[in-house]
């Protein structure tokens, strides 16, 4: 299912690639490939998801753990510590940073 849900996200970002939302979609598909253990794909697409829109905290905390589990503590950490002053990133969900990014 993850798979068909990259194809139709990849079709929504062809169909309209500045759509003012479109940090929701390259997040989604973050989500999806950090789901699939494609680290590398799950922090290209947050980083998209950033770039169109550097509050959004929800692409923080994808980037941060796939940054974690792609052995990358330091940006792990920096993102971590980021999605932490952003409004509803609560750090106590996260205790595998807490216990990393002091």
């Amino acid at each position: 299912a993850r798979l068909e849900n990259l194809g139709v996200t990849r079709d929504a970002i062809e169909i309209d690639p500045n759509h003012r939302n479109i940090h929701y979609t390259y997040n989604n598909m973050a989500q999806s490939k950090l789901e699939l253990n494609d680290f590398e794909g799950a922090i290209e697409d947050s980083s998209k998801a950033i770039e169109e829109n550097p509050d959004f905290f929800a692409a923080y905390r994808i980037r941060a753990l796939s940054f974690l589990l792609n052995n990358e503590i330091d940006k792990a950490c920096k993102d971590w510590l980021i999605g932490i002053k952003q409004e509803g990133f609560n750090p106590e969900s996260y205790p595998e940073f807490k216990n990393i990014c002091n």
